[in-house]
């Protein structure tokens, strides 16, 4: 950490997989009172053999309670310098019995804001509810470490829920109740809803209505965006001449 460790703790998170939902703290460390840029880390009992994400800050203010870091710690991933300015967090292997070496982290400070765009239904739009399709994009300069995503019916005053398969629930908050696929790495990645949970909601918008989108997003440093789109569902299916042609048989 360029700022430089002088006492207080090290917090450590690991994850089963890149998007940290499931993270847990895995060590807490004191930090010498003897200023300096660096020092050692090691982390012991953890179930093996197993592949593992890795998280860290340092809790200047001595804040850290438990659940995600307090805001406006220096904080970072285990990342792949190779990799460039992408910086891809990358796993790491722990083998039965054995250890893992040569896990550095650099910390610092994160305020930039993620990003998060509903590509459809698109802003403004008015669709066949048969047609409809929920997708977006989101990214970070570090990671995303959230999703929450929730569609509004504005006519009815009601929210979606994606346990119960019905706008159900009227709130003056919104009500983050769709369940979204990721695809991607942490720091950049396309979302959708995908299988029942998308043919459950197709299923449920009526013609006439108006919809909102909401999809918000926030990362490990508790940095937060959001993006909404409004769409209209058209009121009535389009008809078109027909003939229709034939004989007599006798």
């Amino acid at each position: 950490y360029s700022g430089g460790f002088n006492g207080h703790n090290a917090v450590f998170f690991l994850s089963p997989a890149p998007d940290f939902n499931n993270a847990f703290a895995a060590g807490v460390q004191p930090v010498s009172t003897n200023p300096a840029a660096s020092f050692n880390y090691t982390l012991t009992g953890l179930a093996a053999p197993a592949t593992y994400y890795l998280a860290a800050f340092y809790d200047v203010a001595d804040q850290f309670s438990g659940g995600n870091p307090p805001p406006g710690v220096p904080f970072g991933f285990f990342r792949n310098a190779a990799d460039g300015s992408t910086l891809q967090i990358q796993p790491i292997f722990v083998p039965a019995g054995g250890v893992a070496t040569g896990v550095d982290l650099q910390l610092a400070f994160d305020t930039q804001a993620p990003s998060i765009a509903v590509v459809a239904p698109v802003s403004g739009s008015t669709i066949t509810a048969g047609l409809f399709d929920l997708s977006g994009t989101a990214s970070d300069n570090v990671g995303i470490i959230e999703l929450r995503v929730g569609v509004y019916d504005i006519t009815a005053d009601k929210w979606w829920n994606s346990n119960g398969g019905s706008f159900s629930t009227a709130l003056s908050t919104p009500v983050y109740g769709v369940s979204v696929q990721r695809s991607g790495p942490i720091n950049a990645f396309s979302w959708s809803l995908t299988g029942n949970n998308l043919a459950n909601l197709r299923g449920a918008l009526q013609a006439g209505h108006a919809y909102r989108v909401l999809a918000n997003v926030q990362d490990l440093a508790n940095n937060a965006a959001a993006f909404e789109s409004v769409f209209n569902i058209q009121s009535s299916t389009p008809v078109g001449n027909a003939a229709l042609f034939g004989r007599m048989l006798a």
